[in-house]
């Protein structure tokens, strides 16, 4: 007899639809989508293999653990496992793995572009041009600025680099203190973050 298609619990928030790209997974995997308490139970007790977590922000995983005696893997769509993991280390023989890498340069153009925004006045450039106002401005440079970066994983060290080539002093914040970081410089212990 044939073993059965692997159950995929995805997780995402209350009322969200199926996340796109997972239709090539449907002939592996039995996919379910679980949005609430209700379908995620459901598919626990069925003896899902695998929860990705698609909602960084749930807590079904952690409300639920008791009941995911059949889950092997489990994956965070997102660079944090907090939302992906029920708290303690996870059982043996339960594969955890995230999307870590995922989001770093995106993220970091996000930053550098609220910093140039702000630093330029974006917002008084874009009413004046819908006013048909043409106005000369002066506007305060980033470059030698500071960048605090609280947090120096991945998306921080990216935010890092990115933020130094514009000219920016970037010291950064994490649970321990590295004196000489390649990427911040300086990284202080959160402990000193005030």
């Amino acid at each position: 007899m044939p073993r059965p298609q692997p159950i995929v619990a995805v997780v995402v928030a209350p009322g969200d639809r199926r996340p796109e790209g997972l239709a090539g997974l449907d002939r592996l995997a039995d996919v379910r989508v679980a949005d609430g308490p209700r379908t995620l139970g459901a598919a626990l007790d069925d003896g899902a293999d695998v929860l990705a977590v698609w909602d960084f922000r749930t807590r079904l995983v952690h409300d639920l653990w008791s009941r995911a005696g059949s889950v092997r893997w489990i994956h965070a769509a997102s660079a944090g496992l907090d939302a992906a993991l029920p708290p303690g280390p996870p059982p043996a023989g339960v594969i955890v793995t995230n999307a870590r890498g995922l989001f770093d340069q995106g993220i970091a153009e996000f930053v550098l572009l609220a910093v140039l925004a702000f630093a330029k006045d974006l917002p008084g450039t874009l009413d004046r041009q819908r006013r048909h106002v043409w106005e000369h401005r002066d506007s305060d440079p980033v470059a030698g600025r500071h960048l605090l970066v609280v947090g120096a994983g991945s998306i921080g060290r990216s935010v890092a680099r990115t933020a130094r080539a514009l000219g920016m002093r970037v010291p950064g914040v994490a649970r321990t203190a590295r004196p000489g970081d390649a990427e911040f410089g300086q990284v202080v212990s959160v402990d000193d973050l005030p």
